[in-house]
């Protein structure tokens, strides 16, 4: 069942929207005892399962709860940033580069066709891969071990509300992740690739996430190689040690935003300006275009330009 709507979730526990976080566990935990693997192995009771937990795992989680109110879904999702700038101008970006480097060799030009569904598609090569060798199940959005599917390798909420990141897919790192959760000695835990067993085990590390603040768990788990990481707002990002020790963000003008990158070691990156809002520069790049001061005047007082000055 491809989940698209949280009343789809309530309806799937059998609850209301007006239930309380322990109706809704009591709902989970009945409905799991009667559809657990042990009880009964059946593949569709299984998928039954599974759909119980993606259920429960939204339910029980005031920011999902929270997506779905405002319009978003569980698979569903804009591609502005793959798109856009992944797929396009990254792409574009690279394959010009390429063209210029080739251009020196042959001494020719040649037009570069750079489209954004293109480059997407490449972004996505490894589940294209993961999809072929059948470790990717297109048709169960959710289940998969990238996709929320593994409770090692998902977004958890901490007592205070935030979140926190784990991506413990290495049996190393997975080992670290049960021992600083204190879940090493859980015989339930020891098969970590046994994907029937996933909703089960991200429901109890769930629970183990909930009783600690991410700030709690940052002591415990940062600088480690359990993967981990907490979620911030873009103004804690910008403040976190790490990136504060790399300069990621600079300010410019009072105004906080990313310094360039890539970096080179030979020659230096050009500081990008502040963010100019819509009519700040328009003498400036009419004059730049080559229209004289009186033309100028002329498109602006006829509205068909807009000057506005920075307030």
């Amino acid at each position: 069942m491809k989940v698209h709507k949280l009343s789809d979730h309530y309806q799937t526990l059998g609850v209301s929207r007006e239930a309380s976080a322990d109706e809704i566990k009591k709902a989970y935990r009945k409905l799991a005892r009667e559809l657990h693997p042990d009880v009964n192995p059946d593949p569709a009771v299984q998928d039954k399962f599974k759909e119980i937990t993606a259920a429960y795992e939204v339910l029980s989680d005031s920011q999902k709860r929270q997506s779905y109110d405002m319009g978003g879904s569980a698979f569903g999702g804009g591609g502005f940033g793959g798109g856009d700038f992944g797929g396009g101008g990254m792409f574009l970006a690279y394959g010009v580069v390429c063209a210029l480097l080739e251009a020196q060799k042959s001494g020719k030009g040649q037009v570069v066709d750079s489209a954004m569904v293109d480059g997407s598609a490449v972004l996505m090569s490894m589940f294209w891969a993961m999809k072929n060798i059948g470790m990717f199940d297109e048709n169960k959005p959710g289940t998969n071990l990238l996709d929320t599917g593994a409770h090692f390798y998902d977004v958890f909420e901490c007592s205070d509300g935030k979140y926190v990141s784990i991506g413990s897919i290495e049996p190393q790192f997975y080992a670290l992740l049960l021992e600083k959760t204190g879940l090493a000695e859980d015989p339930a835990f020891a098969k970590q690739m046994d994907a029937s067993q996933w909703p089960t085990l991200k429901v109890k590390l769930a629970d183990v996430m909930r009783t600690k603040t991410s700030t709690q768990w940052c002591k415990i788990m940062e600088g480690t190689d359990v993967c981990f990481a907490p979620v911030l707002t873009m103004s804690e990002a910008a403040k976190h040690p790490h990136n504060v020790a790399r300069q990621t963000f600079i300010e410019v003008d009072g105004v906080t935003q990313p310094a360039p990158a890539p970096r080179f070691s030979r020659t230096a990156t050009a500081l990008p300006t502040a963010p100019a809002h819509a009519g700040q520069h328009s003498r400036a790049v009419l004059a730049d275009w080559g229209f004289d001061a009186d033309r100028i005047t002329a498109l602006i007082a006829s509205g068909a330009v807009v000057d506005s000055k920075k307030q």
